[in-house]
């Protein structure tokens, strides 16, 4: 079935000027945002100009190759490029950063509109280790360095724009995208058209009834796909869209397993039951748990990823072996506690992966946490 590149084939002919961003646009504004175009990047530059640039230097084979769940998203930002409704858009204030001693992993592109308005894209998270122990922190820690990194490029782009704004972002960045608006001045939060939060993670329950949140949650628009993982953890307030999805499973989180007709996603009426009663199970789980214990939970789990001395998600998978030895030996030095909820933690993850995911954690006797 299409999805937003079979979108922009048939619908890139017409600009912005002829028909106004839709729901399906924004997708494909988080997705170029996980392109590491920043190191062709030019200040001001089109995304034509940034598609050619990109390709210039990686091959339609290099990509392919890569099987992470975003590993196609270069070929948004081609046939983006390559239409007349993105290809002249403005790129402005591209940045990426990973720092290992504070554990962040941030990234953001700004779009100019015709009109000059802006549309802020937040990146998810990018295939580094480092992205994958802030997402771990998250469980407990708020604001993590990304959340405030996304609120401080938003004060930016507005002080240096007039127009109105947009914000998107897919997985981890549809949550920073959320932050940021929640966190704004009421002047930025003024300028706020729309917030796109693609399927990202939610907020302890405190955040949902702060007075920043209050004043932009009507502008929220939250988009899940049917069997949802990621964008069901935490707590969330607002009403979702919830998209069909080629995929099955946690593989529907891929935004190019999203299914389109025409210019809108086409839609669900409700979430699949096992990703239901997955998410209460999370929610439930996580609430026997104080700060501390998720704390020591998350230390847990990057003191094994730690072990494997890999950088990337692709390089601990690449090295497979040496990788399950390192964590093995790792894991015989913890404590019996750490074990217990890793133990737990592990049967969870791996029912997240399986459509049966609420009868898996029945059969494993997980209905709750001792």
């Amino acid at each position: 079935m299409p999805n937003i590149l079979d979108y922009l084939k048939w619908r890139g002919d017409l600009t912005f000027d002829e028909r106004p961003p839709c729901d399906v646009d924004h997708l494909v504004f988080a997705y170029i945002a996980y392109v590491n175009i920043e190191r062709v990047f030019k200040e001001n530059m089109t995304i034509s100009e940034a598609a050619k640039a990109y390709f210039a230097k990686h091959t339609d084979a290099e990509i392919n190759g890569d099987r992470s769940l975003i590993g196609r998203a270069p070929f948004v930002l081609k046939y983006a490029g390559e239409s007349a409704r993105f290809g002249a858009l403005r790129l402005r204030h591209v940045i990426s950063v990973v720092c290992e001693e504070s554990e962040e992993q941030f990234a953001a592109s700004t779009f100019v509109f015709p009109d000059g308005s802006v549309e802020i894209a937040y990146r998810g998270t990018d295939d580094s280790l480092t992205g994958w122990k802030e997402d771990l922190n998250m469980c407990f820690l708020m604001p993590v360095p990304a959340q405030l990194s996304a609120l401080e490029y938003l004060d930016v782009i507005a002080e240096r724009t007039t127009g109105s704004i947009h914000l998107t972002g897919h997985s981890k960045g549809g949550n920073l995208a959320l932050y940021a608006a929640a966190k704004a001045s009421p002047e930025i939060q003024k300028r706020i058209k729309a917030i796109y939060d693609l399927d990202g993670p939610g907020f302890p329950r405190p955040m949902l009834s702060s007075p920043g949140y209050l004043a932009v949650r009507d502008r929220v628009k939250a988009i899940v796909p049917k069997s949802s993982i990621i964008g069901l953890l935490m707590e969330h307030e607002q009403r979702l869209t919830i998209v069909s999805s080629s995929q099955t499973g946690v593989m529907q989180h891929d935004g190019l397993s999203w299914q389109v007709m025409g210019s809108s996603f086409v839609t669900e009426e409700k979430l699949d039951s096992s990703a239901e009663n997955f998410s209460i199970f999370i929610q439930n789980w996580l609430s026997t748990m104080d700060t501390i214990e998720r704390s020591a939970l998350v230390d847990a789990v990057i003191y094994l990823m730690n072990a494997t001395n890999s950088k990337t998600v692709s390089e601990l998978t690449e090295k497979k072996i040496s990788s399950m030895v390192a964590v093995s030996h790792a894991y015989l030095r913890m404590s019996p506690e750490d074990k217990k909820q890793l133990r737990t933690c592990m049967k969870v993850m791996f029912a997240a992966t399986n459509d049966k995911r609420g009868q898996m954690l029945k059969d494993e006797g997980i209905t709750s946490v001792e």
